[in-house]
């Protein structure tokens, strides 16, 4: 199990994998925050990251509204492909000898 992003500390495949926890157990505990609180130490992850990991899910998932994934995804590569496209004019701008 690879890092899917060298910024993110757990692979794609921990994050599943807590996520399905926390709704599977959700019914054994008194409400989700008190399954995420018994899922964290599991993972060796805070309790923070699990609720955000749960609320992305339930947006990607249709349950809640906000931004998915994959829309958040797109504008980072859109972000990204903005900044080099200034890198460049700017490094061909000195490459210009100006």
């Amino acid at each position: 199990m690879g890092k899917s992003n060298g910024a993110n500390r757990y692979s794609t495949e921990v994050h599943a994998r807590a996520v399905r926890m926390i709704f599977e157990h959700e019914h054994e505990n008194a409400n989700q925050s008190a399954a995420i609180m018994a899922i964290a130490p599991t993972i060796g992850g805070g309790r923070d990251t699990l609720r955000r990991w749960v609320k992305q899910s339930d947006i990607d998932g249709g349950r809640k509204d906000g931004q998915t994934s994959d829309d958040r995804g797109f504008q980072k590569s859109s972000r990204t492909s903005a900044f080099n496209k200034v890198a460049n004019a700017k490094t061909n701008y000195s490459n210009d000898g100006n």
